[in-house]
């Protein structure tokens, strides 16, 4: 996943200014907190990294679900919980 993570961090930083965008580290935050993102800045985020998952496994994943919604912890809150929830989502996808 990090391959595909690393990907839409790019894409999407080319798209924001300098002092807006994404730190590509597990850490980094997302959304909320300090986090850069604004709402649309992570709709396009979570838009990008379903495109590149589409890419390279031929899976279709969404992001922004109910249940991403409903979690305790988020899995917007940095790039490593999101990465996880995605690793989730494929694993269902491929019925493992």
């Amino acid at each position: 996943m990090t391959s595909v993570l690393d990907a839409a961090v790019g894409e999407l930083n080319l798209e924001l200014p300098d002092g807006k965008r994404l730190v590509n580290a597990p850490q980094a935050s997302l959304y909320g907190g300090d986090a850069g993102l604004d709402s649309l800045e992570l709709m396009r985020f979570l838009i990008l990294v379903e495109q590149k998952v589409s890419q390279a496994l031929g899976i279709a994943v969404s992001l922004a679900d109910e249940r991403a919604l409903t979690r305790t912890e988020s899995p917007y809150t940095n790039l490593k919980s999101l990465a996880g929830y995605l690793v989730e989502l494929i694993e269902e996808a491929r019925g493992s």
